[in-house]
């Protein structure tokens, strides 16, 4: 699944400024991750979690815990999507 499938999932369960305002985060750190490792990392993680085959209220949660870290570069993501 790709970050535009994910996003129109959404679109048809949350309000529309919730979704487009997770839409452009994403996309934010997908410009910012060219440049600083950290952004890169997250975004990598979430683009993994979205990947995933689950819920969107399953993924949505994992990518809040993924933001609460912070640092994600060396975080093992079968285990950290597995500890849901």
């Amino acid at each position: 699944m790709t970050s535009e499938t994910f996003i129109r999932d959404l679109h048809q369960r949350f309000a529309p400024d919730l979704v487009k305002n997770l839409a452009n985060a994403l996309e934010a750190m997908d410009h910012e991750g060219d440049d600083v490792p950290d952004a890169k990392a997250l975004f990598s993680a979430i683009e993994w979690v979205i990947a995933q085959p689950d819920s969107v209220e399953n993924r949505l949660e994992a990518i809040a815990r993924l933001l609460a870290l912070g640092k994600v570069e060396n975080l093992n993501m079968r285990e950290f999507y597995r500890a849901q």
